[in-house]
């Protein structure tokens, strides 16, 4: 199955494995879920890797492991090109971006530049994950790739756009947190009382457009 690794995940759940994070985990997901196998409980994408769950009562790991091998077909490991893409209105003064003045000092760029840079790209959701609503972006540029803080902060706004490594994601929720934030969103992204509560979802399209404080106020 080319790149793609099968191992058990504890006793009753394996994983696929995909050591090109380029891969679109969709296209697999969707082909799990049309295998309709009894027992499977669940079908968990990651980063670079899904998790399916099963029951051990009927599958034995060795035959379900044989059976996905043989029925899951490969596929292209680049991403297909978005068909739509969802617009996130993105605030970076300084107010709502406290670490951005200190990333642009560390890459030796302006604050315009990094902006620039984090507001270009159309970004894939990779996953969602950490807190409910929490979207894995793919790659920043990486010129402006920087690690997370070596201790996390105590409360991070929910909204809080930030840079983690070469990744991008949004806080949905206020709570701890050890990424670069740069930048804060007025838009929702969970609420438990609409029919999808999760705004965005893994396989969505994004770019991030700036707007001014005065837009991010008058949003709300």
């Amino acid at each position: 199955m080319h790149s793609i690794h099968i191992t058990p995940l504890g006793d009753h759940a394996l994983q696929l494995t995909f050591p090109d994070e380029t891969v679109d985990l969709q296209l697999y997901v969707d082909q799990l879920c049309n295998l309709s196998l009894p027992g499977v409980s669940d079908i968990v994408p990651t980063y670079a890797a899904i998790a399916i769950v099963y029951d051990p009562l009927i599958w034995d790991y060795g035959v379900i492991r044989k059976q996905i091998a043989e029925q899951l077909t490969y596929t292209s490991i680049s991403t297909p090109p978005p068909t739509s893409i969802i617009e996130i209105p993105v605030c970076y003064d300084p107010v709502f971006g406290p670490d951005l003045e200190r990333l642009a000092v560390h890459h030796q760029l302006t604050t315009e530049e990094v902006i620039t840079m984090h507001s270009m790209p159309v970004y894939r959701v990779q996953f969602i994950g950490f807190a409910p609503g929490f979207p894995y972006l793919s790659d920043v540029h990486p010129k402006i790739a920087t690690p997370r803080h070596q201790t996390p902060r105590f409360t991070v706004s929910a909204g809080s756009v930030g840079i983690a490594g070469k990744q991008t994601g949004i806080y949905p929720f206020t709570s701890p947190g050890g990424w670069q934030i740069i930048g804060r969103t007025p838009i929702p992204l969970f609420d438990p009382f609409r029919p999808e509560p999760s705004f965005l979802h893994a396989g969505d399209h994004i770019r991030f457009i700036p707007i001014s404080a005065s837009q991010f106020q008058s949003w709300k």
